[in-house]
């Protein structure tokens, strides 16, 4: 009894340290970043600077930029890429995941529909929804919930 009881208390410590060498891990890798969410947007939505992000677009495409300054994103995708550029690779079709992350910088471009975000981010968000139709909604931070603007407009994230 004793002994499993000495192994029940190694393993929780054990667990413990990990879980928080890995929240300092994560936190630190995007120092000075800001949460932000896009639920169901319709438009065109671009994030750019360093982070990480995942991403649903329902139809249409997202297209992952490397900067000049830094190393390249790590991404992956559930579709297969087209390089456009010696910088540039865009995913298209139905139902396009991708996660992507990197001390950049970097930018991610989403067009179409159903645009899903959700990701920590040290840089820029600009949103432009369509003319007409459903727009979608974004959160920054701790901020409530608003519609995608019908103009584009920039948001800074982070510090």
């Amino acid at each position: 009894m004793r002994r499993f009881l000495l192994t029940l208390i190694v393993g929780a410590v054990a667990l413990g340290a990990a879980a928080s060498a890995t929240a300092a891990v994560t936190s630190s890798a995007t120092l000075g970043g800001q949460s932000v969410q896009t639920f169901h947007g319709n438009g065109r939505a671009v994030l750019s600077k360093r982070g990480s992000i995942l991403a649903v677009v329902a139809a249409g495409r997202i297209r992952v930029t490397d900067l000049p300054g830094g190393r390249r994103p790590a991404r992956s995708c559930n579709k297969t890429g087209r390089r456009v550029s010696a910088i540039t690779i865009v995913y298209r079709g139905p139902d396009v995941r991708c996660r992507v992350w990197g001390v950049g910088p970097w930018r991610v471009t989403f067009r179409g529909r159903g645009i899903s975000v959700s990701g920590i981010v040290r840089g820029f968000l600009t949103l432009d929804a369509y003319a007409s139709g459903p727009t979608g909604r974004y959160k920054i931070g701790d901020r409530p919930r608003r519609y995608w603007p019908r103009a584009p407009r920039t948001f800074r994230l982070g510090t």
